[in-house]
């Protein structure tokens, strides 16, 4: 009997591996007016409930790893407590859904936390070339349907969201119409996601000594994506990976000096080649359309549209809290009603505080404002122990080189944002963290027991 539920919790394992793995493939439903959901979020919580059914306990490998993803998860309970509670007050429901949505995909990545196959970056690999490869045919086929030159198209493309290369996970697929939809931007999701796979490939290449033109194949790809995107979000977050990376090797004496001399010459080689590329053939490239934009604004107008409504959203939150202590302890529940409401309320009380948005646009401020201080504290946790054990495994992970200050890089981006939470991130991360983990466990215990 006690075989027959280990089988059974293995299989269960592997069909929720495998739901999270190709998340970067599939579309989103609109089953009814403002209620859309992924595939996987009708499957997993099914599977969940017959995994524990079958296995209702972790053992000790899997607690080490999935240890961040219970404080996420400790974090999101005590907002959706809170979240129920505001309902009472203003009854919306969209908040309650998503908190829900959220604890699902960690629940689901706790449970598969001790579980990797073997072909795990292959299978990766492959998932990404697949997502990126239809991703620019459907970026070529749009700007041919469009009728306009690559200049123009490039242009609509930099801030008309439908017609960014941003993968499939904010393609809505709606019953009523039979056509997809996209009702928002998610380019610093999708951005970082490419990221998180370039570097993660990245590091194999640098210390594998077997040859992986699948890794090098999909770095290209991940490359000639992020340069058709228009995410400041992605170049800051790979700006600080790179940055923190050669900072700590130059500092530490880790790294070869003519190494690091070698490898500075050719970046700033490829960098200079493709600045003149861009210039000589009058290459239109929608990073540099933003770019361009944002430095033209900052000059004529002294700011940057969305910089701006992003720094007043935070400033009357700010005040909003520090004139209602009690929220800073309970916040107000992810109900984006009452949160609207009060907000509103703060702004009318300071006319002088520009345009704003009626939601945090900060992951940090998002979890004070809903679920007060103490799931804050949870979210710190959750970064704090990735960090930890993504750094203990650092210097003999084959993959994992990157991923400590890759994870710096997303502690600073999620300041503008909340992309760790968005399925697309949130289990790509989860999925590589876990293999990384896994492949190095034994390792990291003895690092572990070293230094207590």
């Amino acid at each position: 009997m006690p075989e027959s539920f280990s089988i059974t919790s293995s299989w269960i394992q592997n069909k929720i591996f495998w739901l999270l793995l190709i998340v970067p493939l599939c579309f989103k439903i609109e089953i009814l007016p403002s209620v859309i959901i992924m595939p996987q979020e009708v499957i997993l919580p099914i599977l969940i409930g017959l995994y524990f059914l079958a296995k209702g306990k972790f053992n000790t490998k899997m607690s080490i790893i999935s240890m961040p993803y219970i404080y996420l998860l400790m974090a999101l309970i005590l907002t959706l407590i809170l979240t129920v509670f505001s309902l009472f007050y203003s009854f919306d429901l969209v908040g309650l859904l998503k908190i829900i949505k959220y604890s699902i995909y960690v629940i689901a990545i706790i449970i598969i936390s001790n579980y990797t196959p073997t072909n795990f970056i292959k299978i990766l690999n492959k998932i990404t070339i697949t997502t990126i490869v239809l991703t620019l045919i459907i970026f070529y086929l749009n700007k041919i349907e469009s009728g306009k030159i690559w200049a123009t198209y490039v242009a609509m493309a930099t801030y008309v969201s439908s017609y960014m290369p941003t993968g499939f996970s904010n393609r809505v697929l709606n019953l009523q119409s039979g056509s997809f939809v996209i009702y928002s931007g998610n380019h610093g999701i999708y951005g970082s996601y490419l990221a998180l796979i370039l570097f993660f490939n990245f590091s194999s290449i640098l210390r594998s000594k077997r040859k992986n033109f699948l890794g090098l194949l999909t770095i290209i790809l991940c490359f000639i994506n992020l340069m058709l995107l228009t995410s400041r979000e992605t170049f800051l977050l790979i700006f600080i990976t790179i940055f923190t990376y050669s900072f700590y090797y130059v500092s530490y004496k880790k790294f070869n000096p003519s190494k690091l001399v070698s490898v500075f010459i050719l970046f700033v080689l490829f960098l200079l080649l493709i600045i003149w590329a861009v210039n000589y053939f009058d290459i239109e490239l929608s990073i540099i359309n933003k770019v361009e934009n944002s430095i033209r604004k900052f000059r004529e107008e002294g700011g940057d549209g969305s910089v701006d409504v992003r720094l007043n959203t935070w400033l009357l939150i700010l005040i909003f809290l520090f004139t209602n202590p009690l929220r800073v302890i309970f916040g107000t529940g992810f109900n984006p009603t009452l949160f609207r409401e009060k907000i509103d309320f703060v702004a009318s009380q300071n006319p002088d505080i520009g345009k704003y948005v009626g939601i945090p646009e900060s992951l940090f401020l998002q979890f004070l404002s809903y679920g007060g201080i103490v799931s804050l504290f949870f979210i710190f946790l959750f970064f704090y122990s990735l960090y930890k054990n993504v750094w203990k495994v650092k210097n003999i992970s084959v993959n994992g080189m990157f991923i400590p200050f890759f994870l710096l890089g997303l502690f600073v981006t999620n300041n503008t944002g909340a992309s760790i939470l968005a399925e697309l991130l949130m289990t790509q991360f989860a999925l590589v963290y876990v293999f990384i983990m896994n492949d190095n466990i034994n390792e990291y215990e003895k690092n572990s027991f070293s230094n207590c």
